[in-house]
């Protein structure tokens, strides 16, 4: 969402305070880091998200992840959050005055006892969309050719097409999408893009926008590839 949107991410949508009073100041896209620990009430499984009300830090909280199969009763870890003010959840027509994003949860205090789902983390990819065949723009590449040749395009400008197959919008005060075009190396077949346009999924996109290479921002968001800050210079159905 892959130390990820995704995705989480995730790669969208998070935590309300339960009381008018907290014991600190909390500003929009803060980083908490350090082994968290969350009691899980409540969860609500949306389209993109999984969203849980629990206990953390004394006070009863919402968060957001990607989709997970969470237990209510049980206990989770996590190593750090991004947290914002008055996010509106569309999905589940909700404003929450804090919320907390999170995309490393695990069911042990030691990360390496969930060595194979962090792994599953690290490459941040959603499911494959096998209907997604786009013919790649000319002069352009496919997300096969981004991913093999990352290395040597890495800060540069770069134009792809492909298959809106998830969005998460106004994250971090940008929208994020996944794309697909139905090519794939070494098991990387899913893009992930930052844009400040609307698009919807099943629209086929063609965006411009630079690449990074190992970018890390933060609360197990980390991608080996990302298209950033893209303009969508194309889009058809």
């Amino acid at each position: 969402m892959q130390k990820g949107i995704f995705f989480f991410f995730i790669l969208s949508t998070f935590l309300i305070f339960s009381c008018q009073e907290r014991p600190k100041e909390v500003t929009n896209n803060q980083d908490i880091g350090g082994v968290n620990t969350l009691v899980v009430k409540e969860v609500i499984t949306g389209a993109s998200y999984t969203y849980v009300r629990g206990d953390f830090e004394g006070e009863e909280s919402w968060f957001a992840m990607p989709i997970n199969e969470l237990t209510v009763g049980k206990t989770y870890f996590f190593d750090a959050a991004i947290v914002m003010r008055d996010f509106e959840s569309k999905e589940l027509s909700k404003t929450f005055e804090i919320i907390y994003f999170i995309d490393d949860i695990r069911d042990t205090p030691d990360p390496k006892e969930n060595s194979d789902k962090n792994t599953e983390l690290v490459n941040n990819q959603v499911a494959k969309d096998n209907t997604a065949k786009v013919e790649k723009i000319a002069g352009g590449m496919s997300i096969a050719e981004l991913y093999e040749k990352a290395s040597s395009v890495d800060a540069q400008t770069i134009e792809i097409k492909g298959k809106v197959v998830k969005v998460s919008n106004n994250i971090m005060e940008t929208n994020w999408i996944h794309i697909q075009d139905g090519t794939e190396f070494n098991g990387n077949y899913d893009l992930t893009v930052t844009t400040l346009s609307d698009v919807t999924v099943g629209e086929i996109v063609k965006v411009k926008g630079q690449v990074a290479i190992d970018k890390d921002f933060g609360a197990g968001y980390f991608y080996k590839v990302i298209v950033l800050d893209a303009e969508v210079i194309g889009v058809s159905e």
